[in-house]
């Protein structure tokens, strides 16, 4: 981002590379296409793009090792994709995300309202966590739920991709209601800001 929006000429765009995972067009299976891709590769003479290395893996130990290098070297996750599948668009379970998530517990504080088609419904709950992190958490909620909302002082379970640099989840989803005993009763200021 800082290379795109600096204003004046400057050689950062040397830095920048297209890395390609597929070759949508192509109607062969994802085998043919990465060999295609691979062909087209050694072909160009342009530097500036370059074919992103894919590996089979056969089993799920190597998969667990993979995986865990990966993590090792800071990347975010892997991408498994069925090496014989055809190209299709949008999401399908012949491309996957394979990312780590962690669960933890946050009470429930107050209600964001919904909009759109949850317009009249619960948007997203509000809940902070024990260490006293507040945010919100909307994705998951079924619509019974944004209709009929955990009641103020609930500890919800929710799932999350590490945290922000604020220390706040991040991509928060909702999982269930614990039915067992709540995390700690609401404060004044909690009451007052429910809504």
């Amino acid at each position: 981002m800082s290379i795109i929006r600096r204003q004046q000429p400057h050689d950062g765009w040397q830095k920048i590379r297209y890395l390609v995972f597929d070759l949508p067009t192509h109607t062969g299976t994802f085998r043919q296409r990465y060999a295609a891709l691979l062909v087209l590769q050694m072909s160009s003479d342009n530097a500036y793009w370059q074919v992103v290395q894919q590996l089979p893996i056969a089993s799920a130990a190597a998969l667990d090792k993979e995986y865990a290098a990966v993590l090792a070297a800071g990347g975010e996750g892997l991408m498994l994709r069925r090496i014989e599948s055809v190209h299709r668009s949008g999401r399908n379970d012949d491309l996957l995300k394979y990312k780590p998530f962690a669960d933890a517990e946050a009470m429930v504080i107050g209600y964001n309202p919904g909009k759109g088609k949850y317009t009249g419904m619960t948007g997203s709950l509000r809940v902070r966590t024990p260490a006293g992190v507040v945010f919100s958490v909307g994705s998951g909620l079924m619509d019974e739920l944004r209709k009929t909302p955990p009641p103020m002082g609930a500890t919800i379970t929710y799932q999350f991709q590490g945290l922000t640099s604020k220390g706040k989840p991040r991509f928060p989803v909702f999982l269930r209601v614990r039915d067992d005993e709540p995390m700690t009763t609401l404060d004044g200021a909690d009451a007052l800001n429910a809504r």
